[in-house]
């Protein structure tokens, strides 16, 4: 039994942080209760992995739900769960989902659109939530069109967990959205999902993988989804930057600007790759390659034609902006490019915002003697 639970957990590639999160969404489905403590239940999965305890009736239960499997394939008996009041009706319900038809999956991309929407105003997390569940309910459904969706979802999830800055959950769910993409057989998606999968890599710093991902998506890029080939240069673009390769980071942007527009366009997974989105993620390889000067210019070029719709991003693109100026010992400029940030930050956070501020308010420690940087600082950290 716990050689069969160890190995599922490792199957779908998750850490035992990441079932603890599985498991307490699952009990609350089922209208059980787990451990509070993150402690207990990380020692309790341990136990039942290593052999050493049985999970009980109850946990079994939770398991086999955030596996989305029967208890037999976990190894344990069958077990009959709770039957409220209202089970004989959702159990009804249950099943006449299972012949929903192609408007049960438009319903739901309708709903992705928005949540996509809401995240860039206001950043990841007043969907999170939403999408996750969502998602639980989608991979439900039979059919090909569902099973894209649900790797729409999937995808969806990794980002605004990515961006929530919980890397390895992120992974995850786009794995997840890798195989459902593949079981739908839809070509495009999988390529999106790729590259989504060799960001959330970088994050996680590992470097190798990531760049090996991200140049299968390029490659895939131009044989099945030419619209995404800027967004898969410009990841590829970041691992060129990393291992110090200042002419082919160069060459893949230039390339990139030249397949894209200045204004959202209409394509399914990238229209937010405009110019300025490119220009911005320039700014990021140029920082890495200590090439601030680069930097500033590509950030500028950036806010010079930004979308309005990208709140979220364009407060990045002023956090990178800031630290490019810092490095030049610029700063004036940097501390109005902060806070710029700070500004729209405050309506649409993320992790990699809130990430660049905490950084920019330790460049400016040696620059507290001036009245205008101390509150600076203090305006970060009441937000960082």
């Amino acid at each position: 039994m716990g050689t069969v639970l160890r190995e599922t957990r490792r199957r779908r590639g998750w850490t035992q942080d990441q079932l603890q999160h599985e498991m307490r969404r699952a009990a609350k489905r089922l209208h059980l209760t787990l451990p509070d403590g993150h402690q207990s239940l990380r020692v309790m999965i341990s136990g039942w992995e290593n052999g050493r305890h049985t999970p009980s009736s109850e946990h079994v239960l939770v398991l086999a739900e955030a596996y989305g499997v029967p208890a037999g394939a976990l190894g344990f008996d069958e077990v009959e769960g709770p039957q409220p009041e209202e089970a004989p009706v959702r159990s009804l319900l249950r099943r006449r989902a299972q012949d929903a038809g192609p408007e049960v999956a438009a319903y739901f991309a309708g709903q992705m659109t928005e949540h996509a929407r809401m995240d860039n105003l206001t950043g990841p997390l007043f969907v999170v939530d939403t999408v996750l569940g969502q998602f639980d309910q989608l991979r439900e459904l039979p059919g090909v069109e569902a099973k894209r969706t649900a790797s729409r979802f999937a995808e969806l999830a990794g980002w605004l967990l990515h961006d929530s800055g919980e890397a390895e959950k992120a992974l995850a769910y786009t794995n997840l959205s890798i195989q459902l993409a593949d079981a739908a057989g839809d070509d495009a998606l999988a390529v999106y999902n790729l590259m989504r999968k060799s960001s959330v890599l970088y994050a996680l710093s590992r470097f190798d993988e990531a760049a090996a991902v991200a140049r299968r998506a390029v490659a895939l890029a131009q044989l099945y989804a030419p619209e995404q080939l800027a967004v898969c240069l410009r990841q590829q673009a970041l691992s060129a930057a990393r291992a110090g390769d200042e002419r082919a980071t160069r060459a893949m942007f230039e390339r990139a600007v030249g397949l894209t527009a200045p204004s959202i366009g209409d394509d399914e997974f990238s229209s937010y790759c405009t110019t300025g989105y490119v220009h911005m993620e320039a700014a990021l390889c140029w920082l890495t390659l200590r090439r601030p000067a680069d930097a500033v210019d590509a950030c500028t070029a950036a806010l010079r034609s930004w979308p309005t719709e990208l709140v979220r991003d364009e407060a990045l693109c002023r956090t990178r902006l800031a630290v490019a100026h810092l490095q030049l010992r610029e700063i004036d400029q940097a501390s109005a490019a902060a806070r710029g940030a700070l500004e729209q930050v405050r309506s649409a956070p993320s992790a990699r915002t809130l990430h660049m501020l905490q950084l920019i308010a330790t460049k400016l420690e040696p620059y507290r003697q001036d009245r205008r940087v101390r509150e600076l600082t203090r305006e970060i950290a009441e937000v960082a």
